[in-house]
């Protein structure tokens, strides 16, 4: 059902004007019957919260999103629908190994250059997780996701098997028996490019056994000829395999590798963003580049440029300058929003000037691209239209 077909129903099973004032008329009747004011008072409670029920209800048919993802995204009620434009699929799929734990995937979204899963690991009853700390770096508890990426004619864009290996203190200091490790711990069986990684979230239940995060997937972090619409009608496998608990150096498997579940979607062939061409000069401090594109989507905003072969490779520090940069999303109401500062996350570099330099990056609230007017970065605005 189209959403346009899903706005006539719920129109037409909105009460009238002159039901609404019945339906008042009837409860202030039984009132003057003899009802007590604390019983109407209830009633009216409850009236309201089975109202706002069906509006909240019906906002979640309309976008199909989950809640925590426009939370994660910062989208308001109003915003969900433009959020959810990025949904590649809204039914929660689960999967409970022999060993007790079960990893559900609720929903996906992307766009041209990411892919998002929202991800439940739960504990075998009884069992109680650490905290997870709040950087990456020093998290007690690392979740372990292998993936595998394939474009829409079966050409790898990307993979990647986490592969632990069960590590042993070389020795133990003198005097406080602190065990020493200086093996490497983690190595990774990785293809293609990208970058890939989970994000705690708030909603967690650790002390339950339950932890939520948002895995990412990000095209960019390598050397390459930026190919920018692979991820559109990619085929993706996302397999949670395992965790591993950093004080102990403990990694758990949730089965054997045969036995791991693959939740395996095809994303979508539409973009859910607009890619503007500008080609056009751009300063960068005294240098030049060829500004190529913006990218907008309800998840991002991304840029391209290239550079001449001649052009020395200090062009690029005021890239790490955040007052340089001087980024800003231009709105229609005369507003600005800005974006996180996280350069490096997403962002390719190409090894000569034949290559596309590819930026990308997050805003710091939830925009509706279609108030988005110009972006603003090194002291030039270009309009996208």
């Amino acid at each position: 059902m189209e959403q346009r077909d899903l706005n006539r129903m719920f129109d037409a099973l909105a009460p009238t004007q002159e039901q609404e004032q019945a339906v008042l008329d009837r409860l202030l009747q039984t009132e003057r019957k003899g009802n007590s004011m604390k019983k109407l008072k209830k009633l009216t409670v409850l009236g309201i919260a089975a109202a706002l029920m069906v509006i909240s209800c019906a906002a979640a048919v309309v976008t199909g999103l989950d809640q925590r993802l426009a939370d994660y995204f910062g989208a308001s009620p109003e915003q969900a629908e433009q959020l959810s434009t990025a949904a590649a699929t809204q039914d929660p799929v689960s999967h409970t190994y022999n060993s007790g734990w079960t990893v559900q995937i609720s929903q996906v979204l992307s766009d041209r250059y990411i892919v998002a899963a929202l991800i439940d690991f739960t504990a075998p009853e009884g069992m109680v997780l650490p905290i997870p700390e709040d950087t990456e770096l020093s998290r007690e508890l690392t979740l372990m996701v292998d993936y595998r990426i394939e474009d829409k004619d079966g050409n790898l864009i990307a993979s990647l098997k986490d592969a632990p290996r069960s590590v042993k203190p070389d020795r133990v200091s003198e005097g406080g028996g602190l065990k020493v490790y200086t093996v490497e711990s983690w190595s990774y069986e990785k293809e293609g490019d990208g970058l890939a990684n989970c994000l705690y979230l708030e909603d967690s239940e650790p002390e339950q056994g339950r932890i939520s995060v948002m895995w990412k997937y990000v095209r960019g972090t390598k050397f390459q000829n930026y190919a920018n619409d692979e991820l559109l009608g990619a085929r993706v496998s996302i397999i949670p395999k395992g965790m591993t608990f950093r004080s102990t150096h403990e990694t758990v498997y949730f089965a054997e590798e045969a036995e791991l579940w693959s939740y395996d979607i095809t994303l979508s062939e539409s973009d859910s963003g607009s890619l503007y061409s500008i080609e056009t000069p751009l300063k960068i401090a005294e240098h030049e580049v060829e500004l190529k594109t913006i990218y907008l989507s309800p998840l991002e905003l991304a840029y391209e440029f290239q550079r001449s072969p001649e052009l020395p490779s200090s062009y690029a520090i005021p890239l790490y300058d955040k007052e340089a940069r001087a980024y800003a999303i231009n709105l229609a109401d005369g507003s600005s929003v800005a974006v996180k500062d996280n350069f490096g996350l997403s962002a390719t570099a190409s090894e000569s000037g034949e290559g596309i330099n590819h930026v990308g990056l997050y805003p710091v609230e939830f925009i509706d691209p279609e108030k988005v007017v110009s972006f603003s970065l090194f002291g030039q605005t270009f309009a996208l239209k």
